[in-house]
C-alpha cells in the first residue's frame, strides 16, 4: 500500500491544512512540500495519543479494514461507510466539511486515515481505499486482526501464468454425474473430459456438499472412480 507522503501527494495546502486542523497539529509550513514532511511526523504518533477520542463507528471501520490487509475496492468502501463528497477548493474551503462530515468515509478522508488510489491487482488497476501503509501498522487493531495473513498480492512481473475463474468445476461435476448415473467404468470416466481437477477429489467436494456419500460409487487408487449399476442413484433429484 501506499505511504501517507504518497496518499497526500497531488493534495493542494488548503487540504493539508484541513489533515493538520483534523488532528490538532500546528502545522509549521508554508509550502505542500514541507506541509506533507510534517504531516507524516506528527500523525502516527496522533493515532497513539488520540485512538480513544475516535468515534466508536470510526474505530470499526478501521478495523474492518486492517481486517482486508489495509485496503478495500473503493466502490465498496463507500458503500458500506458512505460518501466522500467532490468538492472543488474553493467550495471546501467554504463548507468546511471536515467540521460537519457526512459519513465515516469522510471523516477518515479528511483525517488522512484512509487515501485513494489505483493499485494493481491480478485483473489490472483498480481503484481502492486504503489506510497508508506507515498508518496501518500504528493501529490498534492491526495486532489483532481477525485471521492470519499468509502472502500478498503478487508483483506484474511475479505472474508466470494467470488463470481467471470460471465455472468450469461445475461443467466438470455434471459430467461426472452424467457418467456414473449411467454406468461408465473408472476408465472411461477419466476420458470422458480433460479433468482438471481428480475425479477422487470432485466426488469429495459433491459428497461434502450433498452431505451424504455417492451411492456405491467409491474413488480407486488409480484416480478414476469404481462404478456398481447404478451409481448416480444418491446423486438423483426427486421428479
Amino acid at each position: 500500500m501506499p505511504s501517507l507522503a504518497q496518499s497526500l501527494e497531488g493534495q493542494d495546502f488548503g487540504h493539508l491544512l484541513i489533515v493538520a486542523e483534523s488532528w490538532g497539529i500546528d502545522l509549521r509550513a508554508n509550502d505542500v512540500r514541507n506541509a506533507v514532511i510534517h504531516l507524516c511526523e506528527e500523525i502516527p504518533d496522533q493515532i497513539a495519543k488520540k485512538w480513544g477520542d475516535l468515534p466508536a463507528n470510526t474505530q470499526t471501520v478501521l478495523k474492518e479494514l486492517a481486517a482486508q490487509g489495509g485496503r478495500m475496492a473503493w466502490a465498496q468502501f463507500t458503500r458500506a461507510f458512505g460518501e466522500v463528497r467532490e468538492m472543488g477548493p474553493g467550495r471546501r474551503d467554504k463548507e468546511q466539511p471536515h467540521r460537519h462530515p457526512v459519513s465515516e468515509a469522510e471523516r477518515l478522508w479528511y483525517r488522512a486515515l484512509v487515501g485513494r488510489a489505483f493499485l494493481d491487482t491480478a485483473e489490472g488497476l483498480q481503484e481502492f481505499a486504503f489506510v497508508p501503509d506507515d498508518l496501518l501498522a500504528k493501529l490498534p487493531h492491526a495486532k489483532f486482526q481477525d485471521g492470519q495473513s499468509f502472502g500478498r498480492l503478487a508483483r506484474p512481473e511475479e505472474r508466470a501464468h494467470q488463470i481467471p475463474a470460471s465455472d468450469r468445476i461445475l461443467d466438470e461435476a455434471c459430467t461426472l454425474l452424467a457418467g456414473l448415473r449411467i454406468g461408465l467404468s473408472g476408465d472411461q470416466l477419466k476420458e470422458a473430459e480433460p479433468w482438471r481437477m481428480p475425479i477422487p477429489v470432485m466426488m469429495a467436494l459433491l459428497t461434502a456438499a450433498r452431505g451424504r456419500t455417492l451411492a456405491n460409487a467409491h474413488p480407486s487408487d488409480d484416480g478414476a472412480a469404481n462404478c456398481s449399476e447404478n451409481p448416480g442413484r444418491g446423486w438423483q433429484t426427486d421428479s
